[in-house]
């Protein structure tokens, strides 16, 4: 059964319709909508808000915090053992290049992990 044909041929749709178009024509004499500012709340007070919820979401979820500590540790130690006494050894461009490649790959890693489990917090 298609139900969309089904739904046009019934007076609910034919109800509704009508009902469309005479709510969608304003009444005469009616002034359109203005508000003084974009916003209903500063930027200020905007970001006091935010603020507020992150720091309440933060401090509700000490098992979050603890595991993404955890993790950061366990990334610092993984990603400083791999390497161990690589930044001592300078002599050409590549090797800078492989140690800032490192650095960013480390940083990358633990951010997009963060970033990843987040979400189930702060939603």
């Amino acid at each position: 059964m298609d139900f969309a044909e089904y739904y046009k041929s019934t007076s609910l749709y034919q109800r509704n319709k009508v009902l469309v178009n005479e709510l969608s024509t304003p009444p005469p004499g009616a002034k359109d909508l203005y508000f003084t500012t974009q916003y209903s709340q500063s930027t200020w007070a905007q970001f006091i808000s935010w603020l507020w919820k992150q720091w309440w979401t933060y401090w509700r979820s000490p098992d979050y915090n603890l595991v993404r500590y955890f993790f950061t540790l366990v990334s610092a130690l993984m990603v400083g053992t791999i390497f161990w006494r690589v930044g001592t050894k300078r002599e050409s461009t590549t090797d800078l290049t492989m140690i800032i490649g490192a650095m960013y790959a480390a940083v990358l890693f633990v951010g997009i992990n963060n970033c990843s489990t987040v979400q189930p917090v702060s939603h």
